[in-house]
């Protein structure tokens, strides 16, 4: 009897178990899957005996701290010794500026530069707005997580002695919106960097949300600024008929179909005519695609390029996936991420789902496009995460459960294939801020990854690339007649019977700030046969037979 109760009570137990596991698969049954998979691979290290060098977490010996509720980071070089450094933004008064020590690590060296401290800070970008040769930088100083309302930015000049003075107010910079990322770029071709703020919105005093526009600022060359928003055109509400507003494919809330809540601007040239044009990662809304029309105004063109599709994008990063000479875009998002082809006449075309790259299921931050194992193809990752209430403004609860992390390798035919576990990318927790650089200068670029603002979890990730036997070169532009940064400059490396484009760009991911520096991959390719530079004067500058595997920097003829 006992028996024939202990086999029905196992039997039981199975039933439930079994019952249990179907009710979790019943729904994104792959997905699910894969995500078991993924996590038990991680546990027991199965793929060890096939494991290629890919990435390794360097955190605990680099000297950065895990504080919590960390935002936006920025890498560059800001004592001009050949190494980057790091700006990272820790929440409620946190900022470090960490300096590279040219060995594989940083020293945290914020309370000798002058740079304040910040109720809550978001992002902060680099720029040298004075050509001077030391990057100044820009501290978005938003509300906090739940639509408080924004606080002061401020600027800082770099003093080129280590530290930074506070010119906010001389400057003229008034914005004390909610803001997000920020963006740099001579959109005037004076010479002179001008800086883009993206703004997300506030809870009025009778509980409506209210939009708030983004701000343009034009950089007088007398160091102070302009803005310029209404005049320009550009303050961050696309225009497009509502019957093309919605999107079932992208996952978010069915009742602010409208709202305009903007996260991070990237400027660059989409359509080739030598004008940097912006596009601004919006949530919530469409993400409006601004072309500059060259006499200090903008077009919204988001519409003629086939960009009005709801979405709820936080990140985005842009480049040259196919090396076709056009400029596409990716962002991330909730649901399903973007990846938006350049079809080469002033259009583009969706393709996530087709390439590969649709990241469904998660809720995706920071990403950018980077050649991880320098074949020549750019590869793109992606920092998944959460929202401060992950189920409660979302249509799927499930939405966000999936928080693996992607590194999306380019397979050169139009396709990528999910290589994260192989290279070392790891972890289910949420992430949310992410910018990649070279930082120890071997020729491969490095990830940093920062644990999301809505947690107390502070598991941030520096994964050093191990790199591998293809070859590189990194670029460095030096405008003269240009921005001394060169934002907005071309490189187009011909090598091996392959041409690649890249654009000097500042301000992209989420909240954060890659580096400016261009490392190319070569594979096998040995030599350079051309660099071709256009800078944002006009200037068009070549260097042929260049030897690979070495950093060179270019300065503007």
């Amino acid at each position: 009897m006992k028996v024939i109760f202990s086999l029905l009570l196992l039997c039981t137990v199975i039933a439930l178990m079994l019952f249990g596991a179907f009710f979790y698969l019943s729904k994104n049954p792959h997905a699910r899957l894969y995500s078991i998979y993924r996590e038990l691979s991680l546990k027991f290290d199965i793929w060890s005996p096939i494991k290629r060098k890919g990435f390794q977490n360097v955190i605990e010996r680099s000297g950065i701290k895990r504080y919590p509720h960390t935002t936006g980071a920025s890498w560059r070089d800001i004592n001009q010794d050949g190494y980057l450094d790091l700006f990272i933004l820790g929440g409620p008064g946190k900022r470090m500026l960490y300096l590279n020590n040219g060995n594989g690590t940083f020293t945290d060296v914020t309370e000798r530069t002058g740079i304040g401290a910040f109720s809550w800070p978001w992002s902060a970008v680099f720029g040298d707005y004075n050509n001077d040769g030391c990057p100044d930088l820009y501290i978005v100083n938003g509300g906090g997580s739940k639509g408080e309302p924004g606080l002061q930015d401020a600027l800082y000049r770099n003093n080129c002695d280590g530290t930074f003075t506070d010119i906010t107010g001389r400057a003229g910079i008034r914005d004390k919106l909610n803001g997000r990322g920020a963006a740099w770029a001579d959109y005037n071709s004076d010479g002179y960097l001008d800086l883009y703020v993206a703004n997300y919105g506030s809870i009025a005093d009778d509980g409506t949300w209210v939009a708030q526009p983004n701000i343009l600022y034009e950089n007088n060359g007398n160091g102070t600024f302009t803005d310029v928003t209404k005049k320009a055109g550009v303050i961050g509400m696309a225009n497009c008929p509502n019957e093309v507003r919605k999107n079932k494919s992208s996952l978010h809330h069915p009742n602010k179909m409208h709202q305009k809540n903007a996260y991070q601007p990237i400027w660059f040239d989409y359509d080739g005519d030598g004008k940097i044009d912006l596009f601004v990662a919006t949530e919530n809304g469409v993400s409006p695609l601004y072309r500059n029309n060259g006499n200090g105004t903008f077009q919204d063109v988001t519409y003629a390029a086939g960009l009005c599709t709801m979405g709820t994008n936080m990140g985005v990063t842009v480049g040259d996936y196919d090396n076709d000479g056009n400029l596409d875009i990716y962002t991330t998002n909730a649901g399903q991420n973007y990846l938006w082809r350049n079809n080469g006449d002033g259009t583009f075309s969706e393709i996530s789902r087709k390439s590969g790259v649709a990241n469904t299921l998660s809720l995706g931050w920071g990403t950018e496009f980077l050649d991880y194992d320098n074949d020549g193809h750019i590869d793109i990752f992606v920092a998944n995460g959460s929202t401060a209430t992950p189920s409660a403004n979302l249509w799927d609860s499930d939405l966000g459960e999936f928080k693996l992390d992607k590194l999306f390798k380019n397979r050169g035919d139009g396709t990528f294939s999910d290589v994260s576990l192989m290279e070392g990318i790891e972890g289910n927790d949420a992430k949310e801020a992410a910018a990649v650089g070279d930082y120890n200068n071997d020729g491969f670029v490095d990830i940093l990854v920062l644990s999301s603002a809505y947690t107390d979890l502070a598991l941030h990730r520096l994964y050093q690339n191990q790199g591998n036997k293809n070859h590189w070169i990194t670029i460095q532009l030096v405008g003269t007649k240009s921005n001394r940064d060169a934002i907005g400059a071309k490189i187009l490396l011909t090598s091996g019977g392959r041409t690649q484009i890249r654009e000097i760009i500042s301000g992209s991911s989420y909240v954060s700030q890659s580096s400016l520096w261009q490392t190319f991959g070569l594979g096998l390719a040995s030599r350079i046969d051309t660099i071709e530079i256009k800078w944002p004067s006009g200037t068009i500058q070549q260097l042929q037979n260049i030897k690979a595997d070495q950093k060179i920097v270019v300065i503007e003829q």
